[in-house]
């Protein structure tokens, strides 16, 4: 107990006064993100960190990773914990590092178009300072209002506008990084714009879930605003019709800013919230961004294509509705006390194939679940499936959470892959990758962080709070042993938002 005092006592000393914290309510704040997640799980991770401190500098994460290193304490990075796997909460307990204190904008680079920026820098707010300064940031989360600059590319970066501009690794031009020793690295070149440097680490730490390092400061490429900026919606009978646009999409001569796709039982939940939606099978938004011309040029061909395709395009009203929407996915679950998110990319050939297998999963585990996602590129397509849960109802939460596995395993039947690993998805790596792969990996982290400081446990093997680590085939006999239990329930009834969670009818 004293020595826990003085390691307190430590960290509170490596940042400014107020920016530490051990109370139960700042702790507790930080020990779930956007997964509500039962109680339960607190007997097999050591979610509550012992300690919260947010930091407003780089050389303040050093002195507290440096200090964690001296007692031998884990070190969680957290952002905005705008995702749903984990990957920002303990499993260990130990210092969280909130990052979202670190919101400082440090410039923009007009002549090299590179904006720098600290990890805690939110992305909506990123882009009104650009475009007041006439540049725009075009790829960005679904999540911008809240979610953080660090956090995605964190996560891998793949989200709105990447059809045209990339993801966060064809973007992020150099990072600054505190390693688990305790040192700092950038992981480019200071001058090297656009190209690559000679031996370019960026690409080490995004995607790395926080688990090599902790991102300090970012270098971002934007890009001039554009003259025009024009959202489209089209509405289809059902599902098929629009992953058969998708597909004709991929394939065209020309290129929209952004596909993105829901299906009709989204906007079903939203008339159970006493909402007003759409009556559709599911649509397609596609928007367009450039010099007019050729922003015309784009909507007349598309339009025709769609029409083709047995789209209907909807009113302008409801397009732009439709596009200040796009962040607020997760709106519909007010009619429970909380949503999960599933998320994988799969060949846009085999969304169809995707979505059938999906829908029996679905109708076998008793559940009803909405479908959203878009195009990554011509030849993936992000498959963001969610459903609505009551945590308070902790064994049918907690069997619920199987579905996301499930899911997973149906992307990787049809070549794709899961989005993200974190705390809870850890041993879908063995789906995603090589067991050469994987083992090149574990070597990677075991070199940079030997005593597995930073985010341990997570990404390339799951680990309990006592270090108990848990293999893929006791991994799979639990989520199969939970899918099996959802499957005794009775069907998921949704009606109206309530206090007292799910009541009333039922949405087939």
């Amino acid at each position: 107990m004293i020595e826990s005092d003085i390691a307190k006592r430590s960290f509170a000393a490596a940042v400014k006064p107020g920016r530490f914290s051990d109370s139960p309510l700042e702790r507790l704040v930080t020990s779930h993100d956007l997964a509500p997640m039962p109680k339960v799980a607190c007997l097999a991770f050591k979610m509550m960190p012992d300690v919260v401190v947010r930091p407003k500098e780089p050389e303040e994460v050093a002195e507290i990773v440096r200090i964690a290193n001296s007692w031998d304490w884990p070190v969680t990075p957290r952002g905005a914990a705008s995702w749903g796997f984990g990957g920002a909460v303990p499993n260990k307990g130990g210092v969280t590092v909130d990052l979202a204190s670190m919101d400082r904008i440090i410039g923009l680079d007009v002549e090299r178009g590179i904006v720098r920026v600290q990890p805690g820098v939110v992305w909506l707010r990123l882009d009104e300072w650009l475009n007041r300064r006439g540049y725009f940031v075009p790829y960005y989360p679904s999540s911008a209002p809240g979610a953080t600059v660090g956090g995605w590319i964190s996560t891998g970066g793949v989200g709105v506008g990447s059809y045209k501009y990339g993801t966060a690794r064809d973007n992020v031009r150099s990072l600054q990084v505190v390693l688990p020793s305790g040192q700092m690295i950038n992981t480019a070149h200071l001058l090297d714009g656009r190209h690559p440097s000679q031996f370019d680490l960026t690409c080490l730490f995004v995607g790395a879930e926080g688990s090599l390092g902790i991102v300090t400061t970012i270098d971002l490429q934007v890009y001039p605003k554009p003259e025009s900026f024009v959202p489209t919606t089209y509405s289809f009978p059902d599902m098929d019709h629009v992953f058969n646009a998708l597909v004709q999409i991929s394939q065209a001569r020309l290129k929209p800013y952004h596909v993105a796709f829901v299906d009709g039982n989204y906007f079903r939940f939203l008339r159970a919230m006493g909402r007003e939606a759409i009556e559709t099978g599911g649509v397609v938004n596609l928007v367009f961004e450039g010099p007019k011309a050729k922003v015309d040029e784009e909507i007349r061909y598309f339009d025709a294509l769609m029409t083709a395709m047995g789209g209907v395009r909807m009113s302008d009203e409801v397009a732009q509705h439709e596009w200040k929407e796009r962040s607020y996915e997760l709106r519909s679950k007010k009619l429970g006390t909380g949503a999960v998110i599933g998320e994988a990319l799969v060949p846009v050939d085999k969304a169809l194939l995707v979505t059938h297998d999906m829908l029996k999963l679905v109708r076998k585990m008793k559940m009803n679940v909405s479908v959203m996602g878009y195009l990554i590129d011509r030849s993936t397509v992000a498959f963001l499936p969610f459903y609505l849960t009551d945590e308070r109802r902790w064994i049918k939460a907690l069997s619920s959470l199987s579905f996301v596995k499930k899911f997973l395993d149906i992307s990787n039947k049809y070549g794709g892959r899961g989005v993200g690993l974190g705390l809870f998805m850890a041993n879908n790596i063995y789906k995603m990758r090589d067991r050469n792969t994987i083992e090149l990996l574990k070597k990677i982290k075991e070199t940079i962080d030997p005593e597995g400081r930073i985010n341990g446990g997570k990404t390339t093997m799951l680990q309990l709070r006592y270090g108990i680590k848990v293999g893929p085939r006791l991994f799979r006999f639990g989520m199969n042993a939970l899918a099996l239990l959802k499957r005794l329930y009775p069907r998921d009834r949704y009606d109206r938002p309530v206090p007292g969670g799910f009541t009333g009818g039922e949405h087939e």
